[in-house]
């Protein structure tokens, strides 16, 4: 319907006209919902030009929209720019608004994603930070807002081994989302961030069985695809880090084969995760000694994330990573620097 409507719009003389820019907007949302970035963005600018030209730079709609807009950017890759465009907006928000408003609180929470995918993991925590103090303040600890922005957090933490502080705030935010239920699927995905952190502590039995829980969750509300499948990769390192490198492989290649959904193949094994689980693979075969089979896996995986991400990107970073210690122990010095040099923004 909004494809509908903006495609015949476009052919009308129709100036600045609101209701043309929401409808580009809401299809570009589609459009961004799918997968297609490049063609979202595209659109969004256009519409949020129009905007800016009736309503003003700094009208509130506008900003909102910048804010979503920022996002998607960064998500093409132009992280710096997005980055730039969400200071100039936290700054007017907070200079019309008020530091603890919500519209600030929202835009500080995209601005952690945006630095966080640049790398800048210390100022996104403050970022994130910023956002769950007001968003505890306005909505309360319990508010789905609050809870995923504290997963956020989590992350950004995790990510620079402040796993202690990072298992805290994970924890905080597993009792916020269980509020609205045992087997709510943020609740989930939050076991396994929890997971994943116990088994970077070393409490590798506790990370297996959150592990073994959230993919038994996944099952009983039929949640499959790349939820079920990541659970399932974590569960294969936390198998891997206990001296369990058969049982982990072989949830990998199942992973590989039927995108993590047991009984059913849901077609992932290119999919993202299909990919990430290559790339586990690969380094695992690496540890066994098996450098020829990994060579190819690791290869695919690597060309196949980096069409789809930006080289920064943790996915393609971790595989450049993971073909550069294969090319070391192959004694291939040429083909390891290959993938030592960090490209730019990684």
């Amino acid at each position: 319907v909004y494809r509908t409507v903006a495609e015949r719009s476009s052919r009308l003389p129709r100036g600045d006209d609101p209701r043309v820019a929401g409808a580009i907007w809401g299809y570009a949302q589609q459009l961004a919902a799918r997968g297609r970035r490049t063609e979202a963005v595209s659109l969004m600018r256009e519409a949020l030009d129009a905007r800016r030209r009736v309503l003003g730079d700094s009208h509130p709609d506008v900003l909102e929209a910048t804010v979503e807009f920022a996002v998607h950017l960064g998500a093409t890759g132009d992280w710096v720019a997005a980055e730039v465009m969400l200071e100039d907006v936290i700054s007017v928000q907070e200079s019309s608004l008020g530091s603890d408003h919500l519209e600030v609180a929202a835009t500080a929470r995209a601005m952690g994603t945006v630095l966080a995918n640049q790398g800048k993991y210390d100022e996104a925590a403050v970022r994130l930070q910023q956002a769950i103090r007001i968003f505890d303040a306005q909505l309360g600890p319990t508010h789905m807002i609050t809870a995923n922005a504290r997963r956020n957090l989590g992350r950004v933490l995790g990510t620079v081994g402040r796993h202690d502080e990072a298992a805290e705030v994970y924890g905080a935010a597993l009792e916020g989302i269980r509020s609205m239920g045992e087997d709510h699927v943020f609740a989930i995905q939050t076991m396994v961030d929890i997971a994943q952190v116990r088994m970077r502590q070393g409490l590798l039995e506790e990370a297996d069985s959150l592990a073994v829980e959230a993919i038994e969750a996944y099952g009983r509300i039929g949640r499959r695809g790349r939820d079920l499948a990541y659970a399932r990769i974590i569960r294969a390192q936390v198998q891997r880090a206990m001296g369990e490198a058969e049982r982990a492989e072989a949830i990998l290649r199942d992973v590989i084969e039927t995108g993590g959904s047991a009984g059913g193949g849901s077609g992932l094994g290119g999919g993202v995760m299909g990919r990430l689980a290559l790339v586990h693979l690969g380094d695992l075969l690496i540890e066994d000694g098996r450098l020829d089979e990994a060579e190819p896996l690791l290869l695919e995986a690597y060309e196949a994330m980096s069409a789809v991400r930006p080289a920064s990107h943790s996915y393609p970073m971790l595989a450049r990573r993971t073909l550069e210690k294969l090319y070391r122990q192959k004694g291939d010095s040429a083909q390891a620097a290959r993938y030592t040099e960090v490209p730019p923004g990684g």
